[in-house]
């Protein structure tokens, strides 16, 4: 659900994702993204905005 929410909702802010996703902080999420998909929250997202591929990718 993260994935998703760092993915698609790129006007909220990581503390929101983190919440919607049932983290608790922003810290918590980025430790556990960070864990499972090789790479922080905030560099994923600003990947996407470049690569222009908001919802591309797939969980």
């Amino acid at each position: 659900m993260s994935y998703v929410l760092v993915e698609r909702n790129t006007d909220l802010g990581m503390a929101d994702v983190s919440k919607r996703a049932g983290f608790g902080s922003a810290n918590n999420l980025y430790l556990t993204y960070k864990r499972e998909f090789g790479i922080a929250p905030g560099e994923h997202r600003q990947k996407i905005r470049k690569e222009g591929n908001v919802g591309r990718y797939k969980v």
